[in-house]
């Protein structure tokens, strides 16, 4: 027995729906990624400014010795870079990351360079700087989402989700239900 034609419909929508949730799930997964990485990177970066602003790298630079206390801020770093994930994952979620990921990350590297090189360390040195990482990370998301535009899709694609629409829906989006209709009499 054939389905008929409200069955393949239901099941076009089905399909389209798991497609979208799992292009989803691979952004949050890159973002993810990123997250725990940039903040890796900020760790380091806090204490290699650490080690520039006492004078160590001038006097001594043995990789062997600084490897653990790298690995260590690395370690710290990319932790925080887990709990601020999720800040970040729904801040960026409608901002194109090749633009938004520098200006967030940028913007708290220099946040931590500036804060350790002022002395503002405390007893734990540069590995205090996780905490204004954090924060200028998580408020820096908030401004990229409300200052940068959002991704600007394809020709041929949903301007409400992205949805590729190439294949001949002349009427409109079937993932999203925007309508071609509806747009060009808001145009007028």
């Amino acid at each position: 027995m054939q389905a008929g034609p409200q069955e393949k419909h239901v099941a076009m929508r089905r399909l389209l729906r798991e497609i979208r949730t799992k292009r989803l799930v691979r952004r949050d997964l890159l973002v993810f990624g990123i997250s725990f990485v940039c903040m890796a990177l900020l760790g380091d970066a806090a204490m290699l400014t650490q080690w520039i602003k006492e004078g160590w790298l001038t006097t001594w630079w043995d990789p062997l010795d600084a490897f653990p206390t790298l690995l260590l801020c690395a370690v710290i770093g990319g932790s925080v870079g887990l709990l601020s994930w999720p800040c970040v994952s729904l801040c960026l979620s409608s901002k194109d990351l090749r633009i938004a990921v520098p200006v967030v990350y940028g913007v708290s590297l220099i946040v931590v360079v500036v804060y350790t090189f002022t002395g503002a360390t405390g007893t734990f040195g540069p590995l205090s700087a996780a905490i204004p990482a954090f924060l200028s990370v998580c408020i820096c998301s908030v401004a990229a989402r409300a200052a940068l535009p959002n991704r600007v899709h394809d020709v041929g694609h949903c301007p409400e989700c992205g949805y590729d629409l190439r294949v001949s829906f002349e009427r409109g989006c079937p993932e999203c239900g925007w309508r071609r209709e509806r747009d060009a009499t808001h145009i007028d």
